[in-house]
């Protein structure tokens, strides 16, 4: 750069402004006086030639860093995959955690619910022999299944598909399907078959006569009251939606 100034002769012109100093400089009273030299020969401010100054400094290139490694934030999102299932066949109930136990009840049971953010509830109703009911419920709707196939939706009968923001309801290969926020239930009534999925999201947060969803066999009979019994009948009034039937 120095080189630079002295082939043009701004060399001298620049020295010069070295020798400029404040004068007097009265803060207080609003006073500043300075000796300024300019880097050239000038009469008046409107006659000071333009420095080509930017020509004196080297060119400084900035690369932006490269983010893209991060990759996507559903890559970090792991994938919500049925990871347990439980069953109703007749009277022969399977929990998520494998629990096995016979039941034959005559009310309105609780077999799973969110008890956590309460997303679902899902309700079997006994309605006689070899005839139940299943009543699902969400924080907005309430769908059910009759023994003979038909499904409601708020008390009203529904053709099938059937969707909305709470659930979705299908028929496949004689089986129709329930599906909401992170469950599923895969019903046969004909057959008396009830089968239920839950995600890993709801690990740890279910309860109900099928169970708790932890990977413990130990507590899958628990009733509401934090207690565990090993007597299915016992089990089955703690669960039970009313007082009497």
């Amino acid at each position: 750069m120095y080189d630079k100034l002295q082939k043009d002769g701004t060399k001298e012109d620049f020295g010069n402004v070295l020798k400029s100093k404040v004068i007097k400089y009265d803060i207080h009273n609003g006073e500043i006086e300075v000796d300024l030299y300019l880097p050239a020969n000038v009469h008046t401010l409107s006659s000071l030639k333009d420095i080509p100054v930017r020509q004196y400094i080297p060119d400084m290139s900035f690369q932006t860093p490269n983010t893209n490694f991060i990759g996507s934030i559903e890559d970090y999102i792991p994938h919500m995959t049925w990871t347990a299932s439980a069953k109703v066949h007749g009277r022969h109930f399977t929990t998520f955690d494998g629990q096995e136990y016979d039941f034959n009840g005559r009310c309105s049971y609780v077999l799973a619910r969110d008890y956590v953010d309460g997303n679902f509830s899902i309700i079997m109703n006994y309605l006689g022999t070899q005839k139940k009911k299943l009543i699902l419920t969400s924080h907005q709707q309430n769908v059910q299944l009759s023994p003979n196939g038909k499904v409601s939706v708020d008390g009203v009968v529904m053709d099938l598909p059937y969707r909305s923001s709470e659930f979705e309801v299908f028929s496949d290969d004689g089986y129709v399907i329930i599906e909401g926020r992170g469950f599923q239930v895969k019903s046969d009534p004909t057959v008396n078959m009830v089968d239920i999925y839950l995600s890993k999201w709801y690990f740890g947060k279910t309860r109900g006569l099928l169970g708790t969803l932890n990977h413990e066999l130990y507590d899958d009979m628990i009733m509401p009251n934090k207690q565990i019994t090993s007597d299915a009948s016992a089990l089955g009034y703690a669960w039970q939606v009313q007082d009497r039937c």
